[in-house]
């Protein structure tokens, strides 16, 4: 295979990695009726905690206005609420609401779940070469933005 080649198959790899992830993860979802932009906040805030728009964009590479309407949605559903820290009036974090942060349990349960049994569909063995490879791919695209951003194409 050329490198040309290569390169195409492994696009078409991923793609197909990433959609049947994201099938999964939204059907997790689906319980709380929400979308898969919502999804991705309402892990992220589970994550990393109370988070300002403007980061949040930053994590899922969005834009601000977007998450900023996603997350009145979010609000609206019970799921989030904006506060204003104490030590900084002028900023406003999202956080996870109580309702949500149960949810998330169960979501996050049901993932491990099938987690679990997928992988004890496969050698352990395998499993370690998939996760060595994603590391070294990660590693490939951080090089490769990083390059990207000193030659001004990102």
């Amino acid at each position: 295979m050329t490198n040309d080649s290569v390169s195409t198959y492994l696009d078409k790899l991923l793609d197909e990695a990433c959609s049947k992830f994201h099938k999964m993860r939204l059907k997790q979802f689906a319980s709380i009726g929400i979308t898969s932009h919502q999804s991705a906040i309402l892990l992220l805030l589970d994550e990393k905690g109370p988070t300002k728009v403007g980061d949040i964009s930053m994590y899922l590479g969005m834009v601000n206005s977007n998450v900023s309407n996603i997350c009145t949605r979010l609000d609206k559903l019970g799921l989030i609420e904006r506060r204003r820290p104490k030590e900084n009036q002028r900023t406003v974090e999202i956080c996870l609401t109580e309702r949500a942060i149960g949810e998330m349990e169960g979501i996050k349960q049901s993932m491990s779940d099938i987690r679990i049994q997928m992988f004890n569909e496969i050698k352990q063995e395998d499993i370690e070469h998939i996760i060595l490879g994603l590391q070294k791919l990660n590693k490939l695209f951080d090089l490769q933005m990083k390059n990207s951003t000193k030659q001004g194409n990102i």
